[in-house]
């Protein structure tokens, strides 16, 4: 049976405790979609590997702990205490800006089985024109410090008050800002070499809060800043993950020895890069956006003309799969093409002609027959009878 080291009791048998599954996990925001707390709520990962889990002493002592342990081979890699905070930030001076618009990632203590490491501020090329970095930071919930991941947006949202410096000062960014599709740097907060940066400007910064070098927000001795408006806002935004070349950076400084507060006691050997991140273009979140039909200004053209172009790297023809060569086929023959059929005429059905009325020949006058009366009988003398 597997035993394991209690952080207050010792080695223990297993029997004797509890575990409650995954640790670190990233509490979902108030305003965050119910699609968001889905996943907070109910899903979990399952790695084959490296594990890290909140493990409890419940016949024993009754605290909590972490427990970094091999899913395949049960070994257990790392025991810590779950109320441990994450060290303070170290204090650093920022390698000048390589180029124009390019955003200063700050650096942050991250967590492995192996304790905290740190992770070296570097200068990033954003994935698209107006976007801006909104730092992680460590929150202190239900009894233990969990990590709430950055992400790439046009506006700059809630990261736990903490004072990274270099124009995050616990709220906003105060480092520069985009004029069109070019960002302009604040001098006062950033290290600009002006023979190569011409967009600048200088502006004092005030420090939001007092806690300049606190590490994490919440818990004893934490931040106490909550979130504004304009932080909730920011949340219901379209947002963009951290891209991939800050996750390779993150993996270098894991795989350093010397980057882990267990070994450096707070001072790591590299606290920020002067060599900037490789680019890494993304297409912005699509929103709704009304089409308009309307030719772009002159003067918008001009801009767009005057946007410096990265070169491209050569497209290599993707290898095309070699396919059995076919039987050739009889080449169609030429059917004859039809004839035009000629116009029918129109035909012309006779009109009968009108046929003259002779004129009505005048009736003969009927004439009168005579009457036909009968002689008169001659009248007998007068004294004789008739015979």
């Amino acid at each position: 049976m597997m035993q394991l080291n209690c952080p207050w009791c010792g080695a223990r048998d297993e029997s004797e405790f509890v575990c409650a599954g995954t640790t670190h996990i990233a509490r979902a925001a108030l305003n965050d979609t119910d699609e968001a707390w889905g996943q907070y709520l109910f899903f979990r990962e399952n790695p084959k590997g490296v594990h890290l889990e909140r493990w409890r002493h419940a016949y024993g002592c009754g605290l909590w702990f972490n427990l970094a342990r091999h899913t395949v081979t049960h070994e257990v890699l790392a025991v810590y205490r779950m109320s441990e905070p994450p060290p303070p930030l170290p204090e650093y001076e920022q390698p000048p800006c390589p180029e124009p618009n390019y955003i200063w990632t700050p650096g942050y203590w991250s967590y492995a089985p192996a304790g905290y490491y740190w992770v070296p501020g570097v200068w990033a090329a954003p994935p698209f024109i107006g976007a801006l970095w909104t730092p992680g930071y460590w929150g202190f919930i239900s009894g233990r410090y969990g990590w709430h991941q950055g992400y790439w947006g046009r506006y700059i949202g809630y990261y736990g008050g903490i004072n990274y410096g270099h124009g995050y000062v616990g709220r906003g960014y105060w480092g520069g800002y985009w004029n069109r599709n070019q960002f302009t740097y604040n001098r006062s907060v950033t290290n600009i070499n002006t023979t190569i940066i011409h967009n600048t400007y200088i502006r004092n910064v005030t420090n939001i809060t007092t806690y300049n070098r606190v590490s994490y927000t919440g818990g004893r001795g934490g931040v106490n800043l909550q979130p504004n408006r304009a932080e909730i806002a920011a949340l219901r935004q379209p947002r963009t993950p951290p891209l991939a070349v800050q996750q390779q950076h993150r993996v270098a400084a894991m795989n350093s020895r010397a980057q882990f507060a267990t070994v450096n006691r707070g001072q790591p050997q590299t606290v920020a890069l002067a060599r900037p991140l490789a680019p890494e273009r993304r297409q912005p979140v699509v929103t709704q956006v009304r089409v308009q039909s309307r030719p772009a200004a002159p003067a918008q053209q001009q801009l767009e003309r005057a946007q410096p172009q990265r070169p491209q790297e050569p497209i290599r023809p993707t290898p095309q799969p070699v396919r059995p060569m076919e039987p050739a086929r009889p080449a169609p023959q030429e059917r004859p093409q039809p004839q035009p059929r000629p116009e029918p005429q129109e035909r012309r059905e006779p009109q009968p002609q009108p046929q003259q009325r002779s004129e009505p020949q005048p009736r003969p006058e009927v004439q009168p027959r005579p009457e036909q009366r009968p002689a008169p009988h001659p009248e007998p003398p007068r004294g004789e009878q008739p015979r």
